[in-house]
């Protein structure tokens, strides 16, 4: 915001200067008054298993501050008046009253005029460390070069060597950092580099490699290792802030861009399919409620074929694109009805193909639950995500969606939940809810990670059925 206002004051100023007036400019004092002195403070959140933050600078952060509510691998930044202050950090459990107090307590910091303090979250839940570094503001920036460091916040990898090279450059020389290590700041000049990690003494093992990256010259940049969250087998990744421009971003790994795709079955009418990806079988008749697992498959985009069992390519029911990301992982769910026409009088919905993004990153704090609404035969519905034994008239939906529609990952407390879904129907104006779902006392367990399918019940027509994905709904 601080930057939006800025350009805007700018351009208020340009404006007024190109503007004719018969009013003589207004004097210029003397002695101008010289604007503030701040100091700079950066925060990076990289625990991996921890929910958001909230930092406290000799008290806590207004509303609205970017230092409340910070999320794993994201970076705040605010000025601050020079001086001595309590540096302590909050964590947000989902679902709970109060914050968790003081999981950091950096004592007394010193945040002096030109300077920029950086604090890292680093560790795992239990056991959270910050790393408090600080650095000159401008310096090698000045003069045109790149100012880079390197801060190791990956718990479970070990003593590591740093290389940044040329593209395929020989590895020599590397920075070697053991777990909330640093390596000061290095100065690089404009050009191409290569960043690769290995375990320290072993160069031939890459652990981490980013291919060519760019400096363009005048970058600031903190590099953060961080445990990686995806799908990618690579045990880290980096997390990148340039101080220049507040720009921040994680870069994944290259060497093995490979990324998990479930395939899911939940079309009632269209029987057994096969699935192709290329024109290779991917699937082999897999009936409704089948679920296909592909781990590792390397990134890119896949011309998807969904037919008839022993059928051939006259026969498909579906055929598009699908494009996997290198450490993504995804859920593609066939749902609809193969014999819904799509025309405006037919209200069914017709076959497709739904790509819903995965997130396994669990939080030691939390439970993630995520329900898609693949019943074919159900309208728009509400769904209820409530304490074991709540009344749901009492309550608002925790999301109402129609057919297709996810709930994402929400961030709930650990407990014992009923998971209901209702239609409403209006009759003679008078709104009729009917409940076609309900699945009571499931424990959602912190750390746990939970993606439910509503699906038409084969069995009963008009209601639904859950198929579970990820963690199992129930023992």
């Amino acid at each position: 915001m601080k930057k939006i206002l800025s350009l805007t004051f700018l351009a208020a100023l340009l404006g007024a200067a190109g503007c004719s007036s018969s009013s003589p400019p207004p004097p210029i004092p003397d002695n101008p008054t010289p604007p503030p002195e701040t100091a700079q403070v950066q925060v990076i959140h990289a625990v991996a298993d921890a929910p958001s933050v909230t930092v406290n600078v000799g008290g806590p952060p207004p509303a609205g501050s970017e230092l409340d509510g910070l999320e794993f691998r994201s970076v705040a930044s605010g000025d601050f008046t020079p001086g001595t202050f309590a540096v302590t950090v909050d964590a947000n459990p989902a679902g709970a009253d109060d914050p968790i107090l003081g999981v950091i307590d950096a004592g007394d910091v010193e945040f002096v005029v030109n300077t920029r303090t950086i604090i890292v979250a680093t560790g795992v839940v239990g056991a959270i460390e910050p790393v408090l570094l600080t650095q000159d503001v401008g310096g090698p920036v000045n003069t045109g070069q790149s100012s880079v460091r390197v801060v190791h916040a990956a718990p479970d990898a070990g003593i590591v060597d740093i290389y940044a090279t040329a593209p395929d450059g020989e590895l020599v020389d590397p920075v070697t950092l053991d777990y909330q290590g640093e390596s000061g700041v290095l100065t690089l000049s404009p050009g191409d580099y290569q960043i690769r990690v290995t375990p320290t003494g072993v160069p031939g093992t890459i652990l981490f490699d980013s291919g060519t990256t760019t400096l363009v010259g005048g970058e600031d940049i903190i590099a953060v290792a961080i445990t990686n969250t995806t799908a990618s087998p690579a045990p880290i990744t980096l997390l990148v802030a340039d101080s220049t421009t507040g720009d921040f971003g994680e870069v994944q790994d290259t060497a093995v861009p490979a990324g998990d795709l479930q395939i899911v079955h939940a079309s009632p009418d269209a029987g057994l399919v096969d699935v192709l990806a290329d024109g290779a079988v991917l699937v082999d008749s897999a009936d409704y409620t089948a679920v296909a697992d592909f781990p590792d498959l390397a990134a890119g985009t896949y011309d998807i074929e969904i037919r008839p069992e022993d059928g051939d390519e006259t026969t498909n029911v579906f055929q598009g694109d699908v494009t996997l990301d290198a450490g993504v992982t995804a859920k593609a769910i066939a749902l609809g009805l193969v014999a819904a026409t799509g025309e405006d009088d037919d209200e069914r919905p017709v076959f497709d193909l739904g790509i819903y993004a995965d997130d396994h990153r669990r939080v030691s704090t939390d439970t993630k639950f995520r329900a898609i609404h693949a019943g074919a035969s159900i309208g728009d519905i509400d769904l209820y995500v409530v304490a074991t034994g709540t009344d749901i008239t009492t309550v608002d939906p925790t999301i109402s969606g129609g057919f297709g529609a996810s709930t994402g990952f929400l961030s709930l407390a650990p407990g014992n939940y009923d998971i209901v879904v209702t239609t409403t129907e209006t009759v003679d104006d008078v709104d009729v809810v009917t409940e076609v779902s309900r699945i009571n006392n499931v424990p959602l367990d912190a750390g746990g990670v939970y993606t439910a399918v509503a699906i038409d019940d084969p069995d009963n027509v008009g209601l639904l059925s859950t198929l579970s994905l990820d963690d199992p709904l129930l023992p």
